[in-house]
């Protein structure tokens, strides 16, 4: 079953970063999110997944992040999840009001529902499933970042089941 989504959304120097690093993973061989043709794919913070995402979320998620971006975070170090196959991704922290609007976010979703993660782990995805031997050659290949101040400018409605994603913040077209 195909996971309906709300991402967060870099701004444009942030796209350009981390597809860079996509790109040196793709041009190394790696698995990398290059690698992934959906045409709605680009670089992001994923805030809630589940099976479903209902309307009012999407109203609840559109009102509490609406005032916070765009939104200053800090990109950190790579981040691995998961054990034999891993998601290699970069570290976002984010600060007490984002982290504020997650938990109202997911309190609208219900205690309880079906998610696919339990917490959240803020982070920019550059590769899934690598295979954990694979991952020290990933670590080669990318530059090291340090820390980085990046901006998270839209939040977005990812539908699978339509095959489209679509803003919920700003509005399609207008800053507020």
């Amino acid at each position: 079953m195909p996971w309906h989504a709300l991402e967060l959304l870099p701004d444009a120097a942030t796209r350009a970063w981390a597809e860079g690093d996509w790109a040196a993973l793709q041009s190394a061989g790696l698995p990398s999110q290059a690698d992934h043709g959906g045409a709605t794919n680009q670089p992001h913070v994923t805030l809630y997944s589940g099976p479903q995402v209902s309307e009012q979320v999407e109203q609840v998620a559109a009102r509490v992040f609406g005032p916070l971006l765009p939104a200053r975070v800090r990109v950190g170090g790579v981040l691995l999840l998961g054990q034999e196959r891993v998601v290699l991704a970069r570290h976002v922290q984010v600060d007490e009001a984002l982290l504020g609007a997650y938990l109202r976010v997911t309190a609208a979703a219900g205690q309880g529902a079906p998610r696919r993660h339990l917490g959240w782990t803020p982070h920019l995805t550059l590769a899934r499933r690598m295979p954990a031997d694979q991952v020290s050659r990933a670590l080669e290949v990318l530059q090291p970042a340090g820390e980085r101040d990046v901006v998270l400018e839209v939040l977005r409605r990812w539908d699978p089941d339509a095959g489209h994603a679509h803003q919920l913040v700003p509005m399609q077209g207008a800053w507020r």
